[in-house]
């Protein structure tokens, strides 16, 4: 029972110092704190925030492109048509349209809103007033 009594003050007087070395450890701590807080140079900065890369034609449309041509139909048109009549025109242009890929790029654009909309007919859609093509 000895034994254990001397091992139990023996512990409890390490536990003393311990917690002395750590209040010695957190006043210095204070310290270097304050001394970044006086010194602007050595000071941290504040954290940026990284901007989210993003493509740089991103929201651009090309003209030579299906949408692109998609919508200066829709341009000279002026009013609302529907995409076979859309389709129509871009053939007699001389390129060959997939009437499944114009439909879901023009839905896809009306969708985010960018120049197009669509009509009340099913499949018709007309271009934004006041949305230049880019």
């Amino acid at each position: 029972m000895k034994d254990i009594d001397s091992e139990i003050r023996s512990k409890r007087a390490l536990i003393t110092r311990l917690e002395e070395e750590v209040a010695v450890l957190e006043r210095a701590r204070l310290l270097l704190v304050d001394a970044h807080a006086a010194d602007p140079i050595n000071a941290p900065g504040p954290r940026r925030q990284r901007k989210k890369w993003t493509h740089p034609r991103a929201g651009k449309v090309g003209p030579k492109s299906l949408m692109g041509r998609a919508i200066g139909v829709l341009r000279e048109a002026g009013t609302p048509m529907h995409a076979k009549k859309i389709a129509e025109q871009i053939e007699s242009q001389g390129m060959s349209v997939n009437l499944a890929s114009l439909v879901g790029g023009l839905a896809r654009m009306a969708k985010d809103g960018r120049f197009v909309c669509r009509d009340a007919k099913p499949n018709t859609f007309a271009l934004l007033k006041g949305k230049p093509m880019s």
